[in-house]
Parts: C-alpha cells; structure tokens; sequence
C-alpha cells in the first residue's frame, strides 16, 4: 500500500500547481489518504507481529529446556539380596 501511496502522490503532484489540486482530483486525494492510512497500520501491525513472535520464540525456548531438565531419563537401580542357599543381583529403573 505504501508503493501505490506514492505513485498517487506522484500523479498528485505533477496534476497540482503549489499545494492547490483542482476539484477533479479529489478522488486521488481521498485515494492517497486511505493508502497511507492502510500502509500505516499494517506497517505497525507488522512491528508488533515481529515482537511478538521474538518473545514468543524467546519464552518457549526457556519453557522447554525447564522441562527437558524435568524429564530425566530413567536409571537403572540395582540391588543385592541374599536367602537360605541362594544369592543374587535384582534391578529395576526409577
């Protein structure tokens, strides 16, 4: 929108003399003004989508190295044990 705000100004500008437009560009006039409105707010509505997605990308990257430091792999537990004539290792994983 910012590219077809300019070309409108550019036509604007060689159809007006100083800062005066005839009445018959009028409709120019009111076309630049909605273009730089529109290329306005999408140009901020894509700043605040790019911040966003920085603290968003930063945020989950901390959340998942939290949780992988939670799920620790399970370790093998080994024990002796003894009875009458018999004796023997037992293990298992916690």
């Amino acid at each position: 929108m910012g590219g077809l705000a300019l070309g409108t100004k550019s036509t604007l500008d060689s159809h007006c003399v100083g800062k005066t437009c005839p009445a018959s560009e009028q409709s120019d006039i009111n076309a630049l003004s909605t273009q730089a409105t529109i290329s306005t707010v999408g140009f901020g509505v894509g700043i605040v989508g790019v911040a966003v997605g920085a603290i968003l990308l930063v945020v989950s990257r901390g959340h998942d190295e939290a949780a992988a430091a939670k799920l620790e792999p399970p370790r093998p537990r080994v024990s002796p044990w003894i009875g009458l004539g018999t004796a023997g290792l037992g293990g298992t994983f916690q």
